[in-house]
């Protein structure tokens, strides 16, 4: 287990105090990060460049893609890249580590309302 309880302090102001699970749950009513392969790499990374994703490169050995996807975006998301012709072999929903919620919850844009 690596913590029960969080506490966010920047410049002397609490931003966050409580679970990691509500913190990183709280960050992702936002924004959804996926993990996605697809028969082409550069097919996939132009299309998500296209739909105005930043696209970054896998993690932990990932070969895929990860990118975040606005909420209201997500559902869609798989379809819109099929419309484009990139062929998703594997699409998953990535976990927010404690140091990547951090660095989002302190980062003013990126702050839940």
């Amino acid at each position: 287990k690596l913590v029960e309880r969080v506490l966010v302090i920047e410049k002397g102001n609490l931003l966050f105090d409580g679970p990691l699970h509500q913190l990183t749950r709280q960050l992702s009513e936002s924004e959804i990060a996926y993990e996605l392969l697809a028969t082409d790499r550069l097919a996939l990374q132009n299309a998500l460049g296209t739909l105005g994703y930043a696209p970054a490169a896998g993690t932990d050995g990932f070969e895929g893609l990860t990118v975040r996807v606005p909420q209201g975006e997500a559902e869609t998301l798989l379809a819109r890249l099929a419309h484009a012709g990139v062929n998703v072999l594997e699409a998953r929903r990535k976990e927010e580590s404690l140091e990547s919620a951090y660095l989002r919850l302190v980062r003013a844009e990126s702050r839940p309302s």
